[in-house]
């Protein structure tokens, strides 16, 4: 029996890593496990198998009985990229700042594919250089709520911060934004609630909070921090209770707070670019201005390639909070919006996109995403050189930030054809001036490569054999009948000998 896409339904899928009660793999890995099982095509099988931490009691174990996985699907801090002895391996890894570690580059190709959460994460891992067809987007989800809008609460603007107190998250910035907007009213009527996370476990002597409190002294008695573990009722009474939740983070694989918020109904302010573009738009929330900053290594990791991390602008920011505390029922059209492109994201609609992947990989499709289809649209354009597909790829490049390569593109072809019409000319003015503004990002990717090998002179390759004698051919081959029916020459056509298939004949 097969699926639509040809596949054998009877697949059998083992989800293995982390299952930590607090956290976002343990949380993914328990969710996807669930959504596999509630979508799955009759005769398909999934079971779960702990490397940390305990699934709960309704997720089936991996048991003897239960036999080899068909796939194998892996999340777990650090990575493990070593195969299973059978069946594929897929490998959830986010990653949020850019590039991924140069040491993981190698390993990550014994993967027969990397599943990660974000368009974003998807040009982190092409920027290192992987091939975009081995790199899958499928996102996180969120359980099915009953949330509606509700109207503003009555009394103080209350800002919400979800997450680890550490600089990625960009706690330091929200603070100090909350600092500029209310910090010289002290009868301002706004406060900031901080849930964290992890401050025993994976962020462990990574809080900015006791530095946060001896910095801010003034705005701090209006700051409540929340750090117990919430149950998942308490935690969406926190969210839409909340005048808006505030993200203002650098890096992010997902932003999973930042949709769990949309989906409560409540007003979001977050950073402009990153993983949460996928979904947190101009349309959907308040975005944050600011400017990407760019390094090499990433804590004691060198990163495959330029890193880069956004830096959100706390006065822009401020100036947001202001705006919401003043009049927050102005946002009520934004927050519909939001709450209708969350549930997009329900995780029974993440788990048919997985067993679709999952029908993907077994038959060997390519994914359907802007970085990938830009990746196919270079290779079009640099097997014919037709100005259709020359124009087509530059716009897809684009659309995934991507101007050096178009730049580099329009040269190959105005290199190839030798004129430039006018409006490719102005088209690559255009891509210099937008390439000029940021390091490129993309220099590695294998899209660019290929680019490059195109516009490289090409070496000349090594001599040629010198050419034997050349000597009429007598016409008749005296080797065999076969030989001479292959040479097809005759007395009245003599061949070069050059071009005698033997080479040898005696005539």
């Amino acid at each position: 029996m097969t699926a639509a896409g040809g596949w054998d339904n009877a697949m059998r899928v083992l989800i293995q890593g982390s299952f930590f009660q607090e956290g976002s793999y343990g949380m993914v890995n328990r969710d996807l496990a669930r959504a596999l099982l509630a979508t799955a095509p009759a005769g398909a099988a999934v079971a779960v198998e702990a490397w940390e931490g305990t699934p709960p009691a309704d997720l089936p174990r991996r048991t003897p009985a239960w036999g080899a996985a068909d796939v194998t699907i892996r999340q777990i801090w650090p990575p493990v990229w070593d195969r299973p002895p059978h069946g594929r391996l897929v490998v959830i890894q986010p990653w949020e700042s850019g590039p991924v570690p140069a040491a993981w580059v190698g390993p990550a190709r014994q993967a027969d594919t990397i599943w990660v959460p974000s368009l974003a994460c998807k040009a982190g891992w092409v920027q290192s250089g992987l091939d975009p067809d081995r790199i899958r987007v499928v996102p996180n989800g969120i359980p099915q709520t009953a949330a509606r809008l509700l109207p503003p609460a009555p009394g103080p603007a209350r800002f919400l911060f979800l997450g680890g107190p550490i600089y990625r998250k960009g706690i330091d910035i929200l603070v100090d934004a909350f600092d500029r907007a209310f910090g010289g009213e002290p009868s301002a009527p706004a406060e900031l609630v901080l849930k964290v996370t992890g401050l025993d476990t994976f962020y462990a002597g990574q809080s900015l909070l006791p530095q946060l409190e001896q910095r801010y002294p003034r705005i701090w008695p209006r700051v409540r921090v929340l750090d117990r573990f919430l149950p998942p009722a308490e935690r969406d009474a926190l969210l839409q209770q909340a005048s808006a939740l505030v993200l203002p983070y650098r890096g992010e694989g997902f932003g999973l707070p930042v949709l769990e918020a949309m989906a409560a109904g409540t007003l979001v302010v977050t950073s402009a670019r990153g993983a949460t573009r996928d979904f947190a738009t101009p349309d959907t929330a308040l975005l944050i201005p600011g400017h990407l900053r760019y390094f090499t290594r990433s804590g004691d990791e060198w990163l495959a390639a330029l890193g880069y991390l956004f830096e959100p602008d706390p006065a822009a920011l401020a100036r947001l909070l202001q705006e919401v505390a003043r009049d927050p029922g102005r946002y009520t059209p934004l927050r519909e919006r939001a709450l209708a492109t969350a549930r997009h994201y329900l995780w029974p609609a993440v788990g048919r996109l997985a067993w679709e992947a999952l029908g993907d990989l077994a038959e060997g499709r390519p994914p359907r995403d802007p970085v990938s289809e830009a990746n196919r649209a270079v290779d079009a354009a640099l097997a014919d050189g037709e100005t259709g597909r020359l124009v087509e790829a530059v716009s897809r490049l684009v659309a995934v930030e991507d101007p050096g390569s178009a730049l580099r593109l329009l040269e190959w072809h105005a290199r190839r054809s030798g004129q430039q019409p006018l409006a490719l000319a102005r088209l690559s003015d255009q891509m210099a001036q937008a390439a000029a503004r940021e390091p490129d990002r993309w220099a590695r990717s294998p899209h660019r490569l290929r680019v490059e090998a195109a516009l490289a002179p090409r070496r000349p390759g090594p001599p040629a054999p010198s050419a034997p004698a050349w000597r009429p051919c007598a016409g008749v081959c005296r080797s065999s009948s076969a030989a001479a029916a292959r040479c097809g020459s005759s007395p009245a056509t003599p061949r070069a000998w050059a071009l005698c298939w033997r080479r040898s004949c005696p005539g």
